[in-house]
């Protein structure tokens, strides 16, 4: 789990880091002629902006986690464990079984990934979706 959160971290991080500081400066200049605080600013401006860029990272961070979580576990000595079955039932001559194997992981990441982009679509109605071009 460790390193699938350290895989998770990065991404989630970077993506967040660049959302709080691509605040346009008119909308801070603005936020300023109120007299805003830098609490308020934070919450009213940087926060809305930085989600777009927070779920994106979000998104990333799911493949990864479950690349890693999948991966991690191949290499751990748990021999019932998804990756291990994975790895064991076509030296047995069991493919079908494999493949079903294979076919429940990557519908735990999609799964995984539906559902950020679901709670995505949730939080930020007010933003206009890039892909309706």
């Amino acid at each position: 789990m460790a390193i699938a959160a350290v895989l998770c971290f990065f991404p989630v991080f970077v993506n967040l880091a660049r959302g709080l500081r691509s605040v346009r400066p008119t909308q801070l200049e603005l936020m300023r002629s109120y007299a805003a605080g830098e609490f308020t600013v934070f919450r009213r401006v940087r926060i809305p902006t930085a989600l777009p860029f927070l779920f994106t990272g979000l998104k990333v961070a799911s493949v990864f986690a479950m690349i890693g979580a999948i991966v991690v576990d191949f290499f751990g000595d748990a021999l019932t464990s998804l990756s291990a079955q994975i790895k064991n039932d076509p030296s047995q001559v069991q493919y079908e079984r494999a493949w079903s194997e294979i076919l429940v992981a990557s519908i735990l990441g999609l799964a995984l990934y539906i559902a950020i982009v679901v709670v995505e679509r949730l939080t930020t109605r007010w933003q206009p979706r890039q892909d309706s071009q």
